[in-house]
């Protein structure tokens, strides 16, 4: 289901569109929540660089497959690896926004998000001669105390975010006083609690024929679903020495069934970005 929120309080469904929405998160290993506390900003520079290798290997499925995908930049890496985004570029897929240093959005002040927001979207912007108009949260950190953050992304001239868990939010949003079209997770309802699907670990953890059943009846109610990976979820060789506990768990889990699983659901549905679907 996307919304799409504006001044007069209301929002649209917008149930004309079968095809499923396909992003990818692109940070790499050492970019995640999960190591924050053990590895800090200022020494990434320092760490092994794998994401080039496992993006090209997803741009290879995805021209297989002939699927376009939006791709959520954390900006860092628009500098270390300026090359990987021109060649997403010119395989026609989109670049959107994952913040800087991956930063928590609630661990931000309104200034210091919107500092970062316009620093990013102008270095991508100008390094890759695109225009920037998606952003995500990183570990979708818009909640209902922070949702002055979709006023200034929409004052900075995005026009979509994907960071919501919208359902939970419902009443909060209605009194929010933009034109902005959100795009949600993905989720399933279970004894009214609002379950994700269809990216990170939930994709990794159900079997696959739980997230094929839930992407076809969503379709067949006329729903789109959004789903996201990561290149660091393909890594079978990513230094998990790192982690730890339960985010060690996390980050892990079923990682060895990550590269089958994509193409069959590449293989079982129909995908583009979020620009070819809404802003062609």
């Amino acid at each position: 289901m996307i919304l799409k929120f504006n001044f007069r309080y209301t929002w649209e469904i917008d149930f004309l569109l079968m095809n499923n929405i396909l992003t990818i998160d692109l940070e790499d290993w050492y970019q995640t929540q999960a190591l924050r506390s053990r590895i800090k900003v200022t020494d990434w520079d320092k760490k092994d660089d794998r994401l080039p290798l496992l993006t090209l290997e997803i741009l290879r499925v995805l021209r297989s497959a002939q699927v376009k995908a939006t791709f959520f930049v954390v900006a860092y890496n628009a500098k270390r690896n300026l090359s990987l985004l021109k060649m997403i570029l010119k395989d026609g897929h989109e670049l959107g926004l994952h913040g800087y240093y991956h930063t928590l959005v609630y661990k931000q002040t309104p200034e210091e998000f919107r500092k970062e927001m316009k620093y990013s979207k102008e270095l991508i912007e100008d390094a890759c001669q695109t225009r920037v108009i998606g952003f995500r949260a990183p570990n979708w950190s818009i909640n209902r105390n922070n949702l002055w953050a979709l006023e200034i992304l929409s004052e900075l001239g995005f026009l979509y975010d994907s960071s919501l868990m919208v359902k939970l939010l419902t009443k909060h949003i209605r009194n929010i006083p933009i034109d902005m079209l959100e795009i949600p997770r993905s989720t399933f309802s279970l004894l009214n609690f609002e379950i994700p699907f269809g990216g990170g670990v939930f994709f990794r953890a159900y079997p696959y024929f739980i997230t094929k059943r839930f992407i076809s009846d969503a379709n067949r109610n006329g729903k789109k679903v959004m789903v996201y990976i990561h290149p660091w979820e393909f890594d079978l060789d990513q230094h998990s020495d790192y982690s730890f506990g339960i985010r060690k768990v996390i980050n892990n889990f079923n990682r060895s069934k990550m590269d089958l699983r994509f193409k069959s659901l590449l293989a079982d549905f129909k995908f583009s970005s979020v620009r070819d679907i809404f802003f062609d």
